[in-house]
């Protein structure tokens, strides 16, 4: 999960584009991130890799999309150096918007 202020060029699952001064968290699974997606991709954002850890079957790689902490779950060795920028993408069926209860 992570608050955000990607604004307008963010899709959710019901295809909604979220409002610019909106600062929403959004919550997804670390699997459904994908790395270097194709140009037009939906949710397609650049970020920065914090960590990189190989874990046998998977790789799990720590990212910073624009000082919001995120994890990326790769499946096989998919090894990545800390300060890279890279391109992600996260699928809009995958998204949910979780609203703030205290306002």
């Amino acid at each position: 999960m992570c608050s955000s202020d990607l604004g307008a060029r963010f899709v959710t699952r019901d295809g909604a584009r979220l409002a610019a001064a909106v600062k929403p968290a959004l919550a997804f699974r670390p699997e459904t991130v994908r790395l270097d997606p194709p140009p037009g991709t939906p949710n397609r954002l650049a970020a920065a890799v914090t960590s990189c850890q190989f874990l046998g079957a998977t790789t799990q790689i720590g990212l910073d999309l624009n000082g919001a902490a995120i994890a990326a779950m790769l499946s096989g060795s998919q090894p990545r150096r800390v300060g890279e920028r890279v391109d992600i993408a996260i699928d809009p069926a995958h998204v949910l918007i979780l609203e703030d209860e205290r306002t």
